[in-house]
């Protein structure tokens, strides 16, 4: 019983974190103002960043990305969106 009990427990926290994976992004509410998470693409379906609106204002890290997937900056926004501190990376991957 004790065996059966574990393996159920294994199965629901395995669960946990694939049900997340699903989470809508790209949203906006009916003004059409940007919510929650964001991943922006370019023309080549490359992603260009990936961050989180609240209100169409950008809030918490940011990430950018070169076109060959390699990380490009890492912004933090704050101050309702009006501050921000950026690292920047170089294609080699330097800071």
């Amino acid at each position: 019983m004790r065996l059966i009990s574990l393996i159920g427990l294994f199965f629901l926290l395995l669960q946990t974190p694939l049900m997340a994976q699903n989470a809508p992004f790209n949203q906006v509410d009916e003004q059409g103002r940007k919510q929650g998470e964001w991943r922006a693409l370019d023309e080549k379906g490359n992603l260009r960043f990936t961050g989180q609106f609240r209100d169409e204002v950008p809030y918490g890290e940011f990430r950018y990305y070169y076109k060959n997937g390699d990380l490009k900056a890492i912004s933090v926004f704050s101050n309702n969106g009006r501050e921000t501190f950026t690292r920047t990376f170089h294609e080699n991957g330097f800071l």
